[in-house]
């Protein structure tokens, strides 16, 4: 089916006047290796234990589970259970950066199988090799019971310093609200809009739903748009957050420091005291100021900070394309 061509009735899915019915979708391959900060060698982690793990956990709580992979992806449906429905979907070819649409097409497989042949409104997405606390599905429920922005999408973690950056470790909303999300994504068909991954695809989606954030990245260049993101004008941090107020959040600090990443809790992956970490409690209940630079970029102190983050991102990208 095409990603593109699917198109739901937003009051039908969101049902936001009603208490959430969520859907579970768990998405990645079997054995992953990963390319950051918790990289697993020795022929890649084997998520199928984590995976068991998640549908134990969520099977009382959600209505419907899918395990979105691809093909050839090692997963059997006789060792998952009867309820399990599982997707393997073609892999894409040709150059993917990151394997962003790699990424998002197996999260339309699971999210679009849920809206066709269920009555969920909702969607929580994870990964496969990633399991998390019983208190994720406590919070989830609570937040969205109580929440009257049909508009919200929760992600893992936001970066203080980098504007438009969602962690993609979870992503939790209304169904139609992440078909739209997906959809912004692959419509672009691998054209970038920044080089960072996490900036990348979240604006993809502002771009299609905000004018004026729009209004802001009309170039049609990433390495341009990235230039601006380094900057960190004040413009665009206000634009982040409002989209902050308005599109996205975080999930609680506490919740994100007790998901196992591949056999490690986040708290031994990443530093609990990196302050550049936003989690809801900051952006939702304390009002934290995301951080800005300068108003003089040329700075020489800031002149090389902002090229050297303008190069890390470019070298990578490169690196990519050449391999």
């Amino acid at each position: 089916m095409n990603p593109l061509a699917v198109n739901y009735d937003a009051a039908s899915l969101d049902a936001s006047h009603n208490r959430a019915r969520f859907g579970l979708v768990i998405q990645g391959p079997r054995f992953t290796t990963g390319n950051g900060p918790n990289n697993y060698a020795c022929g890649g982690f084997d998520s199928l234990d984590t995976v068991k793990e998640n549908i134990n956990l969520f099977g009382p709580r959600v209505n419907n589970i899918v395990l979105s992979t691809w093909s050839d992806s090692g997963f059997c449906r006789d060792l998952l259970g009867d309820n399990i429905t599982l997707i393997e979907s073609i892999k894409p070819v040709g150059f993917d950066y990151l394997n962003q649409q790699k990424q998002f097409i197996s999260i339309f497989a699971g999210v679009n199988f849920l809206a066709s042949n269920s009555d969920c409104t909702h969607v929580i997405k994870i990964r496969t090799d990633q399991s998390v606390p019983l208190e994720f599905i406590d919070w989830i429920e609570k937040l969205f019971d109580g929440e009257n922005n049909p508009n919200l999408i929760v992600c893992s973690d936001l970066i203080s310093n980098l504007p438009f950056y969602a962690g993609d470790f979870v992503f939790v909303g209304g169904i139609n609200k992440i078909l739209g999300f997906v959809k912004s994504v692959l419509r672009s068909d691998r054209q970038r809009v920044a080089l960072n991954n996490s900036m990348d695809y979240t604006l993809k989606r502002l771009i299609d739903i905000d004018d004026e954030i729009a209004n802001l990245f009309t170039s049609g260049n990433p390495l341009v748009n990235q230039c601006k993101l380094a900057y960190r004008s004040d413009e665009i941090m206000y634009a982040w957050s409002r989209a902050i107020n308005c599109y996205v959040t975080p999930l609680s600090k506490k919740i994100f420091w007790r998901i196992v990443w591949r056999g490690r809790p986040m708290s031994q992956v990443f530093d609990e005291n990196n302050n550049n970490f936003i989690f809801y409690e900051d952006c939702r209940v304390n009002g934290r100021h995301l951080a800005n630079a300068p108003s003089n970029v040329f700075a020489a102190e800031m002149s090389a900070e902002l090229i050297g983050e303008i190069w890390r991102y470019l070298k990578e990208y490169l690196k990519c394309i050449v391999r």
